[in-house]
């Protein structure tokens, strides 16, 4: 198809400059002049026209692309951050916000801590000048004669601690655990002060709370979370609710300004009756067992405090002496016709199936958190996170600066297409032009061919008269010559 237009194209040329040629008689050079440099632009332009043309809709085309990807690239990044509620995925800000759960029950603590500065990794804590602080050893001095003890530090070197910024509780007065600031190794330690550099590297709310935090507390171990937390005092169970009311002021005031509507309706549901779209891990189920039957909930083989993980094997059975039953059972529980015990439904299933218990209600128990692995989690996720949105940043850059290089194609080829569409007007007007001069003059010309045939005709004419004329004067002078008198 573009040869046959080139080849048009070239025809044309070739027959409007062969007029201007055979026209050359009855034109003027600047006519004919200007006749040829229209052919030639005429067939010039219409190649930077179509380059023009395809080139722009090759960028409108980009420009649609890149959008569409800024447009997905934003939809993903608002996912990251609050989560796909289609899918009940958990984004940024739900994440952050299962940071603020944790509690002051669990292992020794070091609180009221003062920090004196930071060198590099390492953070200098001071415990405060009184008495009583926990975590602290606050033995009276020795009596007299007696040998002084030498006093212990405030933690073993090597001791992996977990940081908490403290805040003054409005309603108790108390100082309270409110911001994570990461988890910790004692890597130096007095009686009264202690270095401590992170484990793994902070990410920047941390570093944040780094620099804000006033005083801080310390865990050996973090704190475990329960479902009797939010009970309102005073309250039983019910068939209502199998946990007993729960205090949802004290909820919204924990909580409600620091998670999602989502994870505060968990807490305020825990111990309801379950209901068909409950998730599966939420499904418990209250039983009465119509046979007699044992289960095993102790490892024998294990007696030995666990302070790092694995408290219960793969079924359930609990391997921390802690945890145990009394050992004269042997780690067996016995239950007795009539007893009622509420189970997960993946263990009440299998009682019911076997017809030793028969099942009483259904209720809703939201998943307790695991502090220790969630934080870990978390902070694996928001590092993932941290690196998507870098990604994401850098890729908004670059459909930034292609958005902009485009514009400017745009305003180059727009300038351009106003030039051509100047051009292509003044080309018309000039065509007419010589098209009105060329039909005047081919009038002028038919009519001075029509004048020509008329003065030829008349020539003839008189052209015979004189030969008729000629040839009676020529019979005349025969006559007078051949006259004898």
């Amino acid at each position: 198809m573009a040869y046959l237009v080139l080849a048009v194209i070239v025809l044309l040329a070739i027959g409007a400059i062969t007029a201007a040629i055979l026209a050359r008689h009855h034109w003027r050079w600047f006519h004919i002049t200007a006749a040829i440099i229209t052919v030639i632009l005429g067939a010039i332009f219409p190649f930077y026209v179509a380059g023009s043309l395809k080139s722009r809709a090759a960028w409108n085309q980009m420009h649609e692309k890149l959008t569409t990807r800024l447009v997905r690239n934003q939809q993903e990044q608002a996912e990251l951050k609050i989560g796909d509620a289609g899918l009940g995925g958990v984004g940024l800000l739900e994440l952050s916000g299962q940071l603020s759960k944790a509690t002051l029950d669990a292992g020794r603590r070091w609180r009221n801590l003062i920090p004196q500065g930071r060198a590099g990794n390492q953070i200098t804590l001071a415990k405060l000048p009184e008495p009583g602080v926990e975590g602290i050893p606050t033995d009276p001095p020795p009596a007299a004669g007696d040998e002084e003890q030498p006093v212990p530090p405030l933690a073993e070197v090597g001791t992996v601690v977990y940081g908490f910024a403290e805040q003054i509780d409005a309603v108790s007065g108390q100082a309270v655990p409110s911001t994570y600031l990461g988890e910790y190794k004692v890597v130096q330690s007095t009686p009264t002060s202690m270095v401590i550099e992170p484990v793994a590297s902070l990410n920047p709310a941390q570093e944040n709370g780094l620099q804000n935090a006033q005083q801080w507390t310390l865990y050996e171990l973090l704190p475990l979370d329960s479902h009797e937390v939010f009970l309102a005092p005073g309250s039983v169970p019910s068939d209502d609710n199998v946990l007993g009311r729960i205090d949802e002021a004290l909820v919204r005031s924990t909580l409600g300004d620091r998670i999602t509507p989502a994870t505060l309706q968990q807490y305020l549901d825990d111990g309801r009756r379950s209901q068909p779209d409950d998730p599966p891990l939420s499904r418990w189920m209250k039983i009465e067992f119509v046979k007699p039957h044992e289960e095993q909930v102790d490892d024998p083989k294990l007696n030995a405090p666990i302070t790092s993980g694995g408290y219960f094997d793969g079924s359930g059975r609990a391997l921390d002496i802690r945890l145990k039953r009394d050992s004269d059972t042997g780690g067996i529980v016995k239950f007795e016709v009539g007893d009622q015990i509420l189970l997960k439904q993946e263990a009440a299933d299998p009682l019911i199936e076997e017809g030793k218990a028969k099942l009483i209600d259904r209720f809703y128990l939201r998943p307790l958190n695991d502090y220790r692995f969630i934080l870990r989690r978390i902070q694996l996720e928001v590092n993932e996170l941290r690196s998507r949105i870098a990604e994401l940043e850098f890729e908004a850059q670059v459909l930034t600066k292609s958005i902009d290089q485009t514009n400017g194609l745009i305003v180059v080829q727009q300038d351009r297409k106003n030039k051509l569409e100047q051009d292509l007007a003044q080309f018309r007007v000039e065509r007419e032009a010589v098209t009105k001069a060329v039909a005047e003059r081919t009038a002028e010309v038919r009519q001075t061919r029509e004048r020509i045939t008329t003065l030829h005709r008349e020539n003839l004419a008189m052209e015979q008269k004189l030969d008729d004329y000629h040839r009676s004067v020529l019979r005349s002078v025969d006559n007078l010559s051949s006259y004898r008198p």
